[in-house]
């Protein structure tokens, strides 16, 4: 839906700004109208000196010989009529075109320009595209200046163009049942420039003080030119991904004479979904964040499902698309199942879902890579769910800033990353790095979608990968491993990472003693939260081992966590150590200085936890980090917390329908 705004001040499309310099009026020569009515042979071309003596002021007569006009044109690709102004179209200067006569290249015509002419007269140009040399001649000369004076002086044209923009999929409903409250999941902008002239700029900015030029996103429609800045496009221009709640785009548009024009597209960003899978019944879980209304989908329901076991489901930015993992157990291959969104009614539990495309990630019964592993210490047993049989994929993300999604063969070293614009593995897909990428469980992105981290989710996997990110072809180049260590010891077998900023980023590790992988010499360091410097590709522990559950620190093996303003939430999971499922916990620190973390509260079975919680395992947060969901598929419970209050607001158990659920994810998340 476009919103035309010009009713509200001061980004009204008619208060552009006009440049009525740029028409040279009638008065007294100026010493380079006289120079430039002389033949060529008697001009002196200063080398040195103040040229600004020489150039025409507002006040220049421009005498007017439209023989000269049959060597310009406005955009040397297109060839279009030098003066413009007079007719309704608006042809488009894409960054790839020059406008002739733009010598400084600020995408429209005036004195700077026929001053920069002016100097350089007499040199050769430096190619066709060469926007000086207006009459294509390869050399920079006086009817050049020509050329340009008689642009100036033509122009009539000093009306900003018109700009108008507004979100093109207003998702959410308003009281009166209409799509125009301007609250939305999906952040893409659309809007129009019309103008006498040609355009020649289009700048976006969230800041409202650096403008970034989106020029090539315009399209010339007609007596129009129209424009789309979706998510991966505004996410670059904002820095990172679009924060939950009110937003503002500012958007300037230009033409050929500099007039301009600027335009505000508020809006709000609000998603609200959450999805988990339940492994037990095969069952695709919804539940409204806002509402606490849950619904439930048989994956079989869905038409093409292929089959299998279901690890993970995780959700576009947007809400429009969910994607779905499954298993290689035979007789099913594992595949990533593509689901779109048509529409949730909440109220009568109903979701209108599709399946677009099934991605095959192996045949049935391909089996697991994993190293030789023995039990060796009583303090680490080698858990079966360890050693699945069959490869799983897991780890799902997104990439900020582009279009881009990743999934992790956890059972092998594979990473596969999907075009989401098309649901279809990219040609470089999977990437491998050999022993680097082997066990990866989730590749983990900066806000600025410039660095990836990837975990070691294996017995005596101590190191966390650094790759550098490649945002327009999505790939992954493999920077270097942050150890986990200390002196003798180490730390091992992570889940997860999650950034603190786009340099520091904390990651936990699970194991608990030595096996049979362990060097000599080295013991193990108990469950911990580490911070990791990317600059320096280091680590060092921050959080140690609780000796029980009422102590500070990690007591039980710490699967997943998130970060929420100074505060981090961490999921620990009674899987690893010397029994299984027999409790869980969710234990909360103030990380307001990373490096010095000091531990909160615990929430606790029996206590703000049901008595019979076990193995938290899955956590995520809101996008507005309001509230966090920790679910465990060994209780079958999904708990909703308040951050604020740090308290459980909502329980979902087997009485809601759930079945072990597992591999959650939130709407707005990256992850």
């Amino acid at each position: 839906m476009l919103i035309d705004e010009s009713a509200n001040p001061p980004f009204d499309s008619s208060l552009g700004q006009t440049r009525p310099e740029n028409e040279l009026l009638l008065g007294v020569p100026s010493p380079l109208d006289t120079a430039l009515e002389q033949p060529e042979s008697i001009i002196a071309y200063p080398t040195t000196g103040d040229l600004s003596a020489s150039l025409p002021d507002d006040n220049a007569i421009l005498p007017h010989n439209p023989e000269l006009l049959a060597f310009g044109g406005d955009v040397r690709s297109s060839k279009t009529d030098v003066l413009s102004g007079t007719g309704t179209k608006a042809p488009l200067v894409g960054t790839g075109d020059r406008l002739m006569g733009d010598a400084d290249g600020d995408g429209d015509l005036d004195r700077t320009d026929l001053r920069d002419i002016f100097s350089n007269r007499g040199t050769r140009s430096s190619g066709a595209d060469d926007p000086r040399d207006l009459n294509g001649n390869g050399r920079i000369d006086r009817r050049d200046a020509r050329m340009l004076r008689l642009q100036l002086r033509g122009n009539r044209d000093h009306r900003a163009p018109h700009l108008m923009a507004g979100l093109a999929n207003d998702t959410t409903f308003d009281s009166e049942g209409t799509n125009s409250d301007r609250i939305t999941s999906d952040a893409t902008i659309s809007g129009t420039v019309t103008d006498r002239s040609t355009v020649t700029r289009l700048q976006a900015s969230f800041d409202d003080r650096t403008f970034v030029d989106v020029t090539d996103s315009l399209e010339a429609n007609g007596s129009f030119s129209s424009f789309s800045l979706e998510r991966s496009q505004l996410e670059l221009l904002y820095g990172g991904p679009l924060p939950e709640g009110e937003n503002t785009l500012h958007l300037q548009a230009k033409d050929k004479w500099g007039n301009s024009s600027h335009f505000d597209v508020d809006f709000t960003l609000n998603r609200n979904i959450y999805t988990i899978v339940d492994i037990g019944d095969r069952e695709l879980v919804l539940i409204d964040t806002e509402t606490d209304a849950i619904i439930q989908k048989p994956l079989e329901s869905l038409g093409d499902y292929p089959g299998g076991n279901p690890q993970h489901a995780w959700i576009s930015p947007d809400q429009s698309t969910i994607y779905l993992t499954s298993d290689a157990s035979p007789p099913t291959p594992a595949a990533i199942t593509v689901v779109d969104v048509n529409d949730i009614n909440w109220p009568e539990g109903e979701a209108d879902l599709t399946i677009s495309h099934v991605l095959i990630l192996d045949p049935p019964g391909s089996v697991s890579s994993y190293p030789d592993l023995q039990q060796v210490d009583d303090r680490q047993p080698i858990a079966n769910w360890t050693q699945p049989q069959f490869t799983q994929a897991h780890g799902p993300s997104f990439l900020p800033g582009s279009d881009y999604g990743y999934v992790t063969h956890w059972t092998d070293n594979r990473i596969q990353v999907i075009d989401t614009t098309t649901n279809q593995f990219v040609d470089l897909s999977p990437l491998t790095f050999g022993e680097e990428s082997r066990q990866t469980h989730g590749i983990n992105f900066n806000s600025e979608g410039t660095l990836a981290l990837g975990t070691g989710y294996y017995y005596d996997h101590n190191e966390i990968d650094l790759y550098a990110v490649d945002r327009s072809t999505g790939n992954l180049e493999h920077q270097g491993t942050i150890e986990l260590n200390e002196e003798n010891s180490y730390a091992a077998f992570t889940h997860y990472t999650a950034w603190w900023d786009d340099r520091f980023a904390l990651t936990a590790s699970m194991q608990f003693g030595p096996t049979s992988l362990t060097p000599p010499g080295q013991e193990v360091i108990g469950p911990s939260v580490w911070l990791l410097d990317t600059q320096t590709q280091s680590a060092r522990m921050v959080i140690g081992t609780a000796e029980t559950p009422d102590d500070e620190g990690i007591y039980r093996s710490p699967s997943d966590f998130a970060v929420v303003g100074d505060k981090l939430y961490v999921a620990e999971e009674d899987s690893l150590g010397d029994s299984f499922g027999s409790d869980g916990f969710v234990s909360v620190f103030d990380i307001s200085d990373p490096q010095d973390p000091s531990f909160i509260k615990r929430f606790q079975p029996g206590a703000e936890l049901p008595a019979d919680f076990a193995v938290a395992h899955g956590i995520n947060a809101t996008p507005d980090g309001e509230y966090i969901y920790v679910a465990s598929y060994a209780s079958d419970y999904i708990i909703k917390i308040d951050t604020s209050e740090d308290e459980v607001v909502k329980v979902y158990g087997s009485q809601d329908g759930l079945n072990a659920p597992h591999g959650g994810f939130l709407a707005g998340q990256y992850r």
